[in-house]
C-alpha cells in the first residue's frame, strides 16, 4: 500500500563540527601521532570540546603536552588513542554532543548546494548549566526554607481503601528514586485534600487551615504538623523546574526574583546564579573559548556546598545558520520514491511487538475484562496488576534480598520472524551480487511491486524521516515515530526558530476533536532532564511528579481511566468524557528502570503505529550473510550501505602478534574481504571511521577484534576528498492515510463503582469454570445442562443462568447461576446438586476440574442499568444454544443457525434491513482486518455463501421452531428496556449478543467462524437489499 505524506516546508540538519577534509589531516604512521596529539592541543576550537566532554581526559592531555615525566609509555599511548576518538568524531559524526556537533533548520526549496565547511562566525552557542546540579540547588533551598514557598497536593496521590497512596522521591548516588508510600486516611487529611484540590497555598496559609479547623490545636502544633506532611512529601514544594519551559536557570532566577528581600541568603544565591548564567552568556559569544570563563563558573558552584561533577556541569550546544537548503524538491520526490519503496517489504508479522504492553493486556482482561477502571487503581502493584507483569512481586522490598548486587541474567536466546517470500526475494538476490561480484543490488531493476502487502503501514498521523544527504544521493536511515517532533523538541528549548515549524506539526496532529491530546511530562532522573527539556504546547499536559507549565492545562492522574475494547488500551478523561491521545515529545530510551505509569503512558503511545519502517530484507538474510552488498533504487536512493562481518578466529594470530604484525595481517584480512578503504566499525548506534590505509587508525579494528569474536563493519557513503560534512537530516512529515481508531463512551460508566458488580461466590450468584475439553464441552451442554438447570429452577433456588465456552489458557464452561433472593441460604444445596450431576464426569476424566469464581458483570460493556435486561438474554440465549445443541442432528449444521439466530436479534431489536446490513458490514470489515483477508479466502467464502443460499434462505426465512418463538417472546415480555434504547446502543448491543451466541453455539474457533457467518450474512443481507431495490424499481 502506497503512503501520502506531506513535508512541512521545513527540515533540520545535524552535522559534525568539522568536515571530512579535516579528518584526513590524522597521520598514518604510528610514529607521528605524538605530534598530531600535540598539534591538537592548539587547536582552540578542539581543545573546548575535549574539556566539555571529559574534564579529566583534557587534564590528562594537558599533563601530555607539558611532557609530564610522571606519564609512561602505556599512559600517553592510551591519552592519543583518546584524544584520536574524539577528533574522528568531531570530523565524522553528526549526533548531538556538546560541541561536536551542530544543529540546522532550513525551508525547502529548489536551491542545490553540497554541504561543505562554512565560516564558524555562522555558528550561534547555547549553554546551560546541568540540571543535576540545578536540581540539588533547589532541594537545598526548599530543605533550608520551607516556609517562603507555596505548595500543592503531590500530584501522586490516590485514594485507597483507607489510605492515601502516593508517590516520593529521593536522591541516591545521584539518581531519583522513587517510592510507593501511604498515609492513613483521617478527617484532618480528607478536609486538607478536599480543601487544597488543585490549588497552590502558602506555608502560612495550609497552618492557618489546620489551625483554624482543628479544636484545641496550637499553631505551632499547626506548623509541625505541615511540616511533617511536606517531608513526608504529601505536599511538594511550588519551586521546581518545568520541563516544558524556557531555560531551568532562568526559571529558578525568576522564582528567587519574586522572593528577594526574605531572606539575605536566598538573595546571595540569587545573586551567585546571575553571575553564574553571564559567565555563560561570555561562553556564547563564541566556540573555543578560554579556560577563565569555565573557571569562574566552578568557583561559583562550589558556593553552594553541594557535590558537582565538574564534567557534567555544563551543557553546550552548537546552531549552524544555514542561507541554503540542502534538501531540494527533486530531493523530496525521491525520499517519496524511496519510502514507498520500503513499503513493499513491510511485514506486519515482522513488527517489533511490545512485550510489555501486550502481557498488561493480557493481565488487564483477565482481572477487569471489559470494565472501565482508574488508571491509578490498575497500575498499582499491590490492588491492580502493576504493567510490567514480570516485575510485580519485586516492588516488595525485602531486607535480605534488596540490600544484594544480584548478576544479570542473560539470555542469549531471541525470536524471529520469517516471511517466505520476503526472504526468498533477499536471498536470490544477494546470492547472485556475491557471485558476481557485484558491490550493489539496485532494486530498480528488480520487480518488487509483487512483494507489496495489501495492509497499509500504520505509520503515524505525523513522523520523522532520516536521511544523509551524499553529493546528490540520498541515503534513508529511517521513517517513523509517534510524531514529527520526537528528534526536534530537544532543540526547542533554546532554539525558538523551531517553535513555529513545531507548532505546525502539533496543528496537524491535533485536528480532531474527538480526543484530548496531552503532553506527557515526568522526570525520571535529574540529568536525564537535559534531554526531556522543551517547549511543547499542545494545550493539555499529563503533568506527574514533575512541575508543570503555567501556560498549559493540567490533567490530573485520577482523572484518567482505562479499558480495553477491540484488543486496545484505550485511555479516558472522566470529567471530559473524551478519550486521551498522550505524547512524550523526546527521544528518550524510557524502557530502563521507568516508573510503571510512566512507562506505560510512553509504550502507549506505540499501541496503534508500526515500528520505524527500514529496508526489511529478512531476519534471517541478516544473521547468515557476512557480507550484503550496498542496497539501492537506482542510482540517486541508498536504503543501507554495504556490510561485512569480520571474525577474531579469521585473523591469524590477532590476540598474539604485535601491532605492526596485526596491522599487516588486518590489511591483507581487509584485501580478501573486498572491503572499501574507509568503512565505519559499527556497533548499534556507535560508528568509528577507519581509513584502512592509516595504521593509526586501523590499531582500532586490531583492538575491536582482540577483545570480540565477531565485528561489524559498514561503508563509508561519502567522498572525503571533499570538504562535505557528515549529515542527518530530519524531516517531518504529515501521514495523509492517517485513520485514528475512536471510541464513544457514555459518561455514566464514570460513575459506576466496580465492587457493586463483583459477586463473590454466594453473594447473589454463583459461578463455575467446568474444564473440559471442547467435544466434552458439547456432552456437558447436551447431556448435563437440560437437566440440571431446569431442576434447580423448579425448585426456585435459582432464578436464572447462563453460560459461555472461554480458555484461559485451558477450555472451559463458565456457568453463572443467580441464587433466588429467598433461597441465599440454600447456597450448600445448590452446590451438592451440582455436584451430584458432575461427580460422574469427573471420575471419568471427562472433566478435568472445576472451580468456583468472582463474578464481574460486564455493567460497562451492556450500557449500565441494561444490564439485568442483559442477563436476561444471556439467560433466553444459552437455553436457546442448549436446545439447538441437543436437537440439532448434525452438528456440522449449526453455523446455519447462527444465521438464524443472528436475523432473530435483529427482529428483537427492532433493526430495519439497512442497519442489519450495517452491523454486519462493520463486524465483518473489523474481522477481515484481524485476519488480513486476501482475495483467495473471499473466492472461496463467495462460493460457500452461494453453495448454501437456498437452505440459508429456507432456515432464516420459514423455519419457525418452537426454540426460536420462545426466545423471542422471553425477550419481548422480560425485557421491554430494548423499546427505550437509541439506535446506535441497539447496534452496540446486538453486536455483542450476537458474538456471544456465536461463542455459546460453536465449540472451537469462535472468531474464524465469526468472520467466515458474518462474511455470509453479509452477502445475504446485501443480496436483499438488491432485491428490494429491484421490486420497488
Amino acid at each position: 500500500m502506497k503512503t501520502q505524506l506531506d513535508n512541512i516546508n521545513i527540515g533540520f540538519m545535524r552535522n559534525s563540527l568539522y568536515s571530512f577534509k579535516q579528518y584526513n589531516n590524522i597521520p598514518k604512521n604510528t610514529a607521528d601521532l605524538d605530534h598530531f596529539v600535540l598539534e591538537l592541543w592548539n587547536d582552540e576550537v578542539f581543545r573546548e570540546s575535549i574539556f566539555l566532554a571529559s574534564y579529566e581526559l583534557y587534564n590528562e592531555w594537558a599533563r601530555l603536552c607539558q611532557n609530564d615525566p610522571s606519564l609512561s609509555l602505556v599512559k600517553r599511548n592510551k591519552i592519543n588513542n583518546s584524544i584520536l576518538k574524539y577528533y574522528i568524531r568531531i570530523t565524522t559524526r553528526s549526533t548531538p554532543f556538546g560541541t561536536f556537533a551542530s544543529h540546522s533548520a532550513f525551508e525547502l526549496n529548489s536551491e542545490n548546494k553540497n554541504i561543505e565547511a562554512g565560516n564558524m562566525n555562522a555558528i550561534h552557542r547555547y549553554t546551560t548549566l546541568d540540571l543535576s546540579f540545578l536540581f540539588q540547588v533547589i532541594t537545598l533551598i526548599n530543605r533550608d526554607f520551607p516556609e517562603v514557598h507555596e505548595y500543592e497536593l503531590n500530584d501522586s496521590i490516590y485514594k485507597l481503601g483507607d489510605y492515601y497512596r502516593y508517590i516520593e522521591t529521593t536522591i541516591q548516588n545521584e539518581k531519583r528514586v522513587y517510592t510507593l508510600s501511604s498515609l492513613e486516611k483521617d478527617e484532618l487529611l480528607d478536609f486538607l485534600v478536599d480543601t487544597i484540590a488543585d490549588q497552590s497555598y502558602s506555608f502560612d496559609s495550609l497552618v492557618a487551615l489546620v489551625a483554624e479547623n482543628v479544636e484545641g490545636v496550637s499553631e505551632e502544633d499547626a506548623k509541625y504538623y505541615i511540616f511533617s506532611l511536606i517531608d513526608a512529601q504529601f505536599f511538594k514544594s511550588g519551586f521546581d523546574i518545568c520541563l516544558n519551559e524556557h531555560s531551568p536557570l532562568y526559571q529558578i532566577i525568576q522564582y528567587l526574583s519574586s522572593k528577594k528581600g526574605i531572606h539575605p541568603e536566598l538573595d546571595t544565591y540569587l545573586e551567585t546564579l546571575i553571575k553564574m548564567d553571564g559567565y555563560m552568556e561570555l561562553l556564547n559569544s563564541g566556540i573555543g573559548q578560554a579556560q577563565e570563563y569555565y573557571n569562574e563558573i566552578f568557583a561559583l558552584a562550589n558556593q553552594f556546598s553541594i557535590l558537582y561533577d565538574r564534567k557534567y556541569l555544563i551543557n553546550s550546544s552548537l546552531k549552524r545558520n544555514l542561507d541554503f537548503s540542502p534538501v531540494t524538491r527533486e530531493d523530496l520526490s525521491k525520499i517519496k520514491k524511496g519510502i514507498n519503496t520500503l513499503t513493499c517489504f513491510w511485514d506486519k508479522g515482522s513488527e517489533t511487538v511490545n512485550e510489555n504492553l501486550e502481557k498488561f493486556k493480557s493481565a488487564f482482561y483477565t482481572r477487569y475484562e471489559e470494565s472501565l477502571v482508574p488508571l491509578v487503581e490498575v497500575l498499582d502493584n499491590e490492588s491492580g496488576i502493576g504493567y510490567i507483569q514480570e516485575q510485580n512481586n519485586e516492588n516488595d522490598f525485602s531486607s535480605l534480598l534488596d540490600t544484594l548486587s544480584w548478576p544479570n541474567s542473560n539470555n542469549d536466546s531471541f525470536s524471529i520472524t520469517y516471511n517466505k517470500k520476503i526472504h526468498e526475494f533477499w536471498r536470490r538476490l544477494i546470492n547472485k551480487a556475491n557471485i558476481n561480484g557485484d558491490t550493489a543490488i539496485d532494486l530498480s531493476q528488480h520487480d518488487i511491486d509483487s512483494l507489496q502487502n495489501t495492509e497499509e503501514v500504520s505509520l503515524a498521523r505525523s513522523l520523522s524521516v532520516m536521511i544523509e544527504k551524499v553529493s546528490d544521493k540520498i541515503a534513508i536511515s529511517s521513517v517513523g515515530g509517534t510524531s514529527g517532533t520526537n528528534l526536534i523538541a530537544r532543540f526547542s528549548n533554546e532554539d525558538e526558530e523551531i517553535l513555529a515549524p513545531m507548532n505546525r506539526i502539533i496543528k496537524e496532529e491535533q485536528n480532531d476533536d474527538h480526543f484530548i491530546y496531552a503532553e506527557l511530562l515526568h522526570l525520571p532522573d535529574n540529568r536525564v532532564g537535559n534531554i526531556l527539556l522543551r517547549q511543547v504546547k499542545r494545550g493539555n499536559q499529563l503533568s506527574f511528579l514533575t512541575k508543570p507549565s503555567a501556560s498549559e492545562n493540567t490533567i490530573a492522574l485520577t482523572d484518567l481511566y482505562i479499558k480495553m475494547i477491540d484488543k486496545r488500551v484505550v485511555l479516558f478523561h472522566k470529567g471530559l468524557n473524551k478519550e486521551v491521545k498522550i505524547f512524550h515529545s523526546t527521544a528518550h530510551n524510557f524502557d530502563y528502570n521507568s516508573l510503571p505509569v510512566y512507562q506505560f503512558l510512553c509504550d502507549l503511545q506505540h499501541q496503534d503505529v508500526s515500528s520505524a519502517l527500514v529496508l526489511n530484507i529478512g531476519d534471517t538474510n541478516y544473521l547468515m550473510y557476512d557480507y550484503i552488498p550496498r542496497i539501492t533504487y537506482g542510482e540517486d536512493i541508498i536504503f543501507t550501505p554495504a556490510l561485512w562481518r569480520l571474525y577474531q578466529n579469521e585473523v591469524s594470530g590477532v590476540k598474539t602478534k604485535n601491532n605492526t604484525e596485526s596491522i599487516k595481517t588486518i590489511k591483507e584480512y581487509l584485501s580478501d574481504k573486498k572491503v572499501n578503504r574507509y568503512f565505519f566499525i559499527s556497533q548499534g548506534d556507535n560508528k568509528l571511521l577507519i581509513d584502512a590505509e592509516n595504521e593509526n587508525l586501523l590499531l582500532f579494528l586490531v583492538d575491536e577484534l582482540r577483545s570480540k569474536e565477531m565485528v561489524t563493519l559498514t561503508e563509508c557513503l561519502y567522498d572525503l576528498k571533499t570538504d562535505e560534512f557528515n549529515n542527518e537530516i530530519v524531516i517531518p512529515m504529515i501521514n495523509r492515510n492517517y485513520k485514528a481508531f475512536k471510541t464513544e463512551l457514555d459518561h455514566h460508566l464514570f460513575n459506576i463503582n466496580i465492587s457493586d458488580n463483583k459477586f463473590i461466590p454466594g453473594n447473589k450468584w454463583l459461578y463455575y469454570k467446568i474444564y473440559c475439553g471442547n467435544k466434552f464441552s458439547d456432552k456437558i451442554l447436551q447431556d448435563v445442562f437440560p437437566d440440571l438447570l431446569p431442576q434447580l429452577s423448579e425448585e426456585e433456588l435459582i432464578k436464572k443462568w447462563f453460560y459461555i465456552r472461554y480458555s484461559d489458557p485451558d477450555n472451559h464452561i463458565r456457568l453463572r447461576l443467580e441464587i433466588n433472593d429467598s433461597k441465599l441460604t440454600n447456597t450448600a444445596q445448590i452446590i451438592t446438586t451440582f455436584n451430584d450431576y458432575f461427580d460422574k464426569y469427573i471420575s471419568e476424566g471427562i472433566i478435568n476440574k472445576v472451580e468456583m469464581g468472582t463474578y464481574d458483570r460486564e455493567y460497562e460493556r451492556y450500557e449500565g442499568e441494561f444490564i439485568d435486561a442483559a442477563e436476561h438474554i444471556f439467560h433466553y440465549d444459552s437455553k436457546l444454544t442448549v436446545n439447538l445443541l441437543k436437537n440439532i442432528p448434525n452438528n456440522d449444521d449449526l453455523w446455519l443457525y447462527t444465521i438464524k439466530s443472528i436475523d432473530t436479534y435483529f427482529n428483537v431489536f427492532n433493526l430495519d434491513l439497512d442497519k442489519r446490513y450495517e452491523v454486519i458490514n462493520k463486524l465483518y470489515t473489523q474481522f477481515q482486518r484481524e485476519f488480513n483477508v486476501d482475495s483467495n479466502l473471499k473466492k472461496q467464502l463467495d462460493l460457500k455463501y452461494r453453495n448454501n443460499l437456498n437452505i440459508i434462505s429456507e432456515i432464516v426465512e420459514t423455519d419457525n421452531s418452537p426454540y426460536f418463538s420462545e426466545f423471542v417472546s422471553s425477550i419481548k415480555e422480560n425485557c421491554r428496556e430494548i423499546e427505550n434504547l437509541k439506535t446506535i446502543q441497539k447496534e452496540r448491543l446486538v453486536s455483542s449478543f450476537i458474538h456471544m451466541h456465536i461463542n455459546r453455539l460453536i465449540r472451537s474457533r469462535h472468531r474464524m467462524h465469526e468472520l467466515i457467518i458474518y462474511g455470509i450474512v453479509e452477502k445475504y443481507y446485501k443480496m436483499k437489499i438488491g432485491k428490494r431495490k429491484y421490486l420497488v424499481s
